[in-house]
């Protein structure tokens, strides 16, 4: 419970000026794609090079579609702050 009040509180007042919104999502952009990139990097070591198999083709879904979403809250979460300074 207090993690959650933690979190609330730096969430409010991190998160909705648009600086604040940039960099966190900048950060966890970041974080996304050097996941990505350690999920085909061991998948490739697994695999002859220049193999693209199907698990390789499953993270990379998976984690675009995860990117998308994080895009998508970051615009919403935008939007309501111009609209909050109207």
């Amino acid at each position: 419970m207090v993690h959650k009040l933690k979190f609330s509180s730096w969430f409010s007042s991190s998160l909705y000026t648009a600086a604040g919104l940039a960099m966190e999502t900048s950060k966890v952009e970041s974080v996304v794609r050097n996941q990505a990139e350690a999920k085909m990097n061991q998948l490739e070591r697994k695999e002859p090079a220049g193999t693209l198999n199907q698990q390789m083709v499953c993270a990379l879904v998976i984690i675009s579609s995860r990117l998308q979403c994080i895009q998508q809250e970051a615009k919403a979460i935008s939007s309501c702050e111009e609209k909050r300074k109207r």
